[in-house]
């Protein structure tokens, strides 16, 4: 018997006859309710009828599941207004553990979609999912997607891709594009326009604050992305002052309702946000696109049209905002190119 946990536990039956000169097997079971612990119990075997006993230790530690993606980037480059881009990412569970996984996007709402959104992993599974880009404005798109994963830290995929017609070419984003914004980031060059980086390199007496990049930021941090949350010093660039709008209940199905969103440029640079325009959706948002100058805000008017009664609706709002001058590949150059960045309201 033990009484020091739960976590081992003999079969039922507690006593066994043993003949002359034979022995037995007692099955010993190894339930951990805690992943990635070390267990320690000891049971104890008496003779009957002797005072003696026999000591058995047993040590285990359970394992937790380990989940890997084939890729933590992937960059879609240029892409026309009208057609699609796919790309493909490999998620595998490389442990005995069976798991669960999410990915925290509404396709319905994005430029990126994905299939097999969510579904559960057995051990050393892997699952192949499919990419899609689907560009809605000649403009760079960048957008850092998180994929939950059941009782362990998200995991992250960074999407990048520009959409482009014959009379709009906006600068094109790359991989490398990633690491040279988070290291402008990290040297607070970020928070100047690809116009005055240059400029602002070349000026000595001009000092940066440096700051911290959102990818370096705490896999819960950049979840629930709530500025509160953030590392002290962490860089803002663009910041809508809501995340969620609720509209009730609305009785009069017929009517638009209405509410305000507001975002907010902290840069020194004027930038452009653009919000999806997705025409079967019952949630609009009035303007579709508008400048911001540098540190100030602007308002949008986000509608809800329900078109049934007695019906739930939601949808995940998405806003793309980029420094003005990257909607034209003339006026950047590799070392001046900056990423986009993505709000998102969900309704």
């Amino acid at each position: 018997s033990s009484g020091i946990n739960a976590e081992y536990g003999v079969c039922k039956k507690r006593q066994h006859l043993i003949k002359p000169h034979s022995s037995i097997n007692v099955k010993v079971n190894f339930l951990p309710t805690i992943e990635k612990m070390s267990y320690t119990d000891y049971f104890y075997i008496s003779p009957a009828g002797f005072p003696s006993q026999c000591v058995v230790k047993c040590v285990g530690r359970s394992s937790a599941p380990e989940i890997k993606l084939s890729a933590d980037l992937l960059s879609f480059k240029y892409t026309e207004l009208g057609t699609e881009r796919k790309q493909y990412v490999t998620i595998s569970n490389q442990s005995s553990v069976k798991t669960s996984y999410q990915i925290v996007l509404d396709s319905s709402e994005s430029v990126f979609k994905v299939d097999n959104s969510c579904g559960t992993l057995d051990g050393k599974e892997e699952r192949t999912i499919v990419v899609r880009f689907v560009p809605l404005n000649a403009v760079p798109y960048y957008k850092r997607i998180t994929i939950l994963l059941h009782r362990q830290e998200p995991i992250f995929l960074d999407l990048l891709g520009s959409g482009f017609t014959n009379e709009i070419r906006p600068a094109r984003l790359v991989e490398a594009d990633l690491s040279k914004f988070v290291e402008k980031v990290r040297t607070g060059l970020s928070v100047y326009p690809p116009e005055l980086q240059t400029e602002i390199l070349a000026d000595e007496k001009i000092t940066l604050n440096p700051g911290i990049p959102f990818q370096d930021q705490p896999p819960s941090s950049q979840f629930f992305s709530d500025v509160q949350m953030m590392t002290e010093g962490s860089t803002m660039h663009v910041t809508a002052d809501i995340e969620n709008i609720d509209f009730g209940r609305c009785r009069a199905f017929q009517k638009v309702h209405h509410k305000t969103v507001t975002v907010t440029n902290h840069t020194k640079g004027r930038v452009t946000a653009i919000w999806n325009d997705n025409p079967d959706s019952v949630f609009t948002v009035l303007p579709i696109e508008c400048d911001i100058q540098p540190y100030k805000s602007a308002s949008f008017r986000v509608n809800f049209h329900p078109r049934n009664p007695n019906q739930f609706y939601g949808a995940n709002l998405e806003c793309t905002t980029f420094y003005k001058s990257m909607r034209d590949a003339q006026l950047v150059n590799e070392e001046t190119s900056c990423l986009s960045w993505s709000q998102s309201v969900y309704c």
